[in-house]
């Protein structure tokens, strides 16, 4: 089936009116925790801390969002953040970010190892929750079956 010009045309006209009528809405929400289990892996790597990254970036994320990391693997809350910004760095799409806003998404990350397991890592982390009573709490499984 051939196309012609005209409808080639009008096949961009209509992609430009759809274009044209979605907009980027922010809806302003509560300040939040949201703690990801497995945040060492590759879901979180990947997936998890780019797109939480581009929220931040858009100015979705409220000011007192806060993204708490889990996980088996020993790390300190900064190489938790060095494993972030590798990540963003790695996966995030067209980078355009500024030092300030990444050092912003940074900023929000705290890290705590922990094994279902064991109970080594969990009173750390029950403290950080108790600590902010008043915040909507998102727990986000990246864990194996």
């Amino acid at each position: 089936m051939a196309i012609n010009h005209c409808s080639a045309f009008i096949v961009f006209v209509a992609t430009d009116v759809y274009l044209a009528a979605m907009t980027t809405r922010i809806i302003p929400v509560d300040d939040f925790d949201l703690v990801i289990f497995g945040a060492t892996g590759d879901l979180a790597q990947r997936k998890l801390l780019p797109a939480l990254f581009h929220r931040d970036e858009q100015g979705q994320l409220p000011e007192g969002a806060c993204i708490i990391g889990t996980s088996r693997r020993a790390m300190t809350t900064q190489e938790f953040r060095d494993f972030a910004a590798k990540a963003i760095d790695s996966h995030a799409q067209f980078m355009k970010a500024t030092p300030e806003v990444i050092e912003r998404f940074l900023s929000r990350l705290t890290y705590y190892a922990a094994e279902a397991s064991k109970p080594d890592g969990w009173q750390a982390l029950e403290q950080e929750l108790s600590d902010r009573k008043d915040v909507v709490r998102v727990f986000y499984l990246a864990v194996g079956p």
